[in-house]
């Protein structure tokens, strides 16, 4: 039996299921019943309207819908700008009616002669008629009836302030179309100004300027360009009896010898262009005017318009100075003046000073001011073709950076000038290889030295690898190697090797480990020349097959460092605290 009630339980679970499902449609369809009985234009669907005629104080206005354009066709032809009348539409078809009420005086309400009419037919034969009238005061609402009807209601006003606008300013104020949503499409930019031509192309998603130079662009810049192009609109429209801002006979003038063309082209053929002369007032002021190519709407737009479409090359060109990564750099050259920093990588990876391998290099440190400098860019570019380089600081650089791709076929660099005058932390700068001369801001780690790039911890060693040591102290020397876990020491006139204090050995190389130089010689180019010390202490460690891995002698005190020397001759200034420690332990293990 307990498989009949499973088959029971189902059955009812399904039914209960069935039910709420209808119970949720109904409900849905009730909803939607009582939005289309309180919908202001029911059964109009706003992607389906075609015509649009509004009757308001300054005229009537016919748009006409034909393709994908809306055009004006009363009282003038003319292109019409899509989104107002999108927006009448979908206002008109979204709103509610409000306060349904029977009346018979409509003069009451200003809808005896009604101030605003708005008629709409779709493709599909449908057609809609309303009036509107006095705002509601109790409301803020405005009162509205279908022509044919005795029922006034109420409706929001944003569906009246959208039909207020007069034939005029439901023109397409917009200079050119572009497709912000497409910005990929676009092959080619080119710019006429006053007899000079910047050309832009694509290639792969990636612009370059072609005319009157060729060189990267910013893509990022080229794409603010046309995205800024497309919201740019006419502040007026100019007539046949215009006068103001100017003539249309003046703007004509103008427009037959252009003083800027803008052309667009996109991958599909597609082409879009504006002209904007240079016309006067009658102040003799500069006024702008624009037209569409095979339009005969003539414009107006503002100095601020006018600017923002009249770009140079240099507007576009790239502002990233190198196209290398971090990741791909094999050598890293710094020149300031006459000290050079060379680094390189090791078939580990790891950096190492190119003139001296053994010298020990902040890795970290050199990946920080690498990427600093793979990252950084050009602000403003201040001379395409300098006469006099000099001029700039750059004769000869002040700073050269060179960096090569790992595979050696790819050379990038940088070289930088005098600092610019009134722009603090700012340079004159240029590619290697390129004339063109930029600003950019130089960070202070920018300034790389070999001691900036070197280990601070010049002595580290790894205590695992240390097999013996040797320590020379007053003339006498201690030698000292590790058996097993044990340290073993023979000191002086001493003929066998004796237990030694692992911890003391210990605290020894934990000290050396941790010493950081506080001024490094060689870094600077300077050569140290002092007497050797006879009193001085000098340490020598090794590993097991008797090649040196450090070595440390402590020579000439100073009033605050004493100078310490390494196995390679490098010598460091190291602050005397942490000498009198090493010192201290170095005696304490000798006793």
């Amino acid at each position: 039996m307990t498989w009949k009630r499973t088959v029971l339980a189902a059955m009812v679970l399904a039914v209960c299921v069935l039910l709420l499902v209808l119970d949720r449609q109904l409900i849905e369809q009730r909803i939607l019943q009582r939005v289309e009985e309180t919908s202001l234009a029911p059964g109009i669907n706003e992607t389906q309207v075609v015509e649009a005629r509004i009757k308001n104080s300054s005229g009537e206005t016919l748009l006409v819908k034909e393709g994908d354009s809306w055009k004006i066709r009363t009282p003038f032809d003319a292109q019409a700008d899509p989104e107002l009348v999108k927006q009448l539409l979908v206002n008109v078809t979204a709103a509610r009616r409000n306060n349904e009420l029977e009346v018979k005086n409509l003069a009451q309400y200003g809808l005896s002669d009604a101030e605003i009419t708005l008629s709409l037919k779709t493709n599909k034969a449908q057609s809609f008629e309303l009036q509107l009238g006095n705002e509601s005061t109790y409301t803020g609402q405005v009162f509205a009836r279908y022509p044919k009807g005795s029922t006034i209601f109420t409706v929001g006003d944003h569906v009246r302030s959208v039909l207020l606008r007069s034939p005029r300013d439901w023109r397409r104020a917009r200079l050119i179309d572009v497709d912000t949503g497409r910005l990929d499409s676009y092959k080619r930019i080119e710019l006429q100004s006053n007899g000079k031509t910047v050309e832009l192309r694509a290639d792969a998603g990636c612009w370059s300027v072609t005319i009157p130079v060729t060189t990267v662009a910013e893509t990022d810049a080229v794409n603010d360009f046309l995205r800024k192009t497309g919201l740019l609109r006419a502040t007026t429209f100019l007539t046949a009896d215009s006068d103001k801002p100017t003539s249309m006979a003046t703007a004509l003038q103008a427009l037959a010898t252009p003083f800027l063309t803008v052309s667009l082209e996109r991958a599909d053929g597609t082409n879009a262009k504006l002209i904007v002369g240079k016309a006067t007032d009658a102040n003799d002021d500069t006024v702008y005017v624009a037209q569409r190519g095979n339009e005969p709407e003539i414009m107006v737009i503002t100095a601020s318009t006018f600017n923002d479409l009249n770009q140079d090359e240099n507007h576009f060109r790239s502002r990233s100075i190198f196209s290398l990564k971090p990741d791909d750099v094999k050598s890293f050259s710094i020149e300031i003046g006459q000290l050079r920093t060379n680094l390189e990588r090791n078939d580990e990876g790891k950096w190492i000073f190119r003139d001296n391998p053994d010298r020990r290099v902040d890795q970290t440190q050199v990946d920080l001011r690498l990427e600093n400098l793979l990252n950084s860019r050009a602000r403003d570019y201040v001379d395409l073709k300098p006469t006099d380089a000099g001029g700039y600081g750059f004769a000869p650089p002040q700073f050269r950076y060179t960096v090569i791709a790992k595979a050696g076929d790819q050379t990038e660099g940088l070289e930088v000038g005098k600092r610019e005058s009134g722009n603090v932390g700012s340079v004159f700068a240029r590619r290697m290889g390129d004339q063109a001369i930029f600003s950019m801001d130089l960070s202070p780690e920018l300034v790389i030295s070999p001691e900036a790039v070197a280990d601070r911890k010049f002595a580290r060693m790894n205590p695992a690898s240390i097999h013996r040591f040797d320590v020379e102290n007053g003339g006498k020397k201690y030698s000292f190697k590790r058996e097993g876990n044990e340290w073993m020491v023979q000191k002086p006139g001493q003929p066998a090797f004796s237990s030694a204090n692992a911890g003391r050995v210990q605290r020894i190389v934990s000290i050396i480990n941790e010493l950081e130089f506080d001024r490094d010689h060689a870094a600077k180019g300077e050569t140290v020349i002092a007497p050797p010390d006879p009193d001085s202490t000098t340490l020598s460690f090794f590993d097991d097959k008797e090649t040196q891995i450090q070595s440390l002698r402590l020579g000439k005190r100073l009033a605050e460092t004493t100078y310490v020397t390494t196995n390679d001759r490098q010598t460091y200034d190291v602050g005397n605290r942490d000498v009198d420690s090493l010192s201290g332990a170095i005696q304490t293990l000798l006793q």
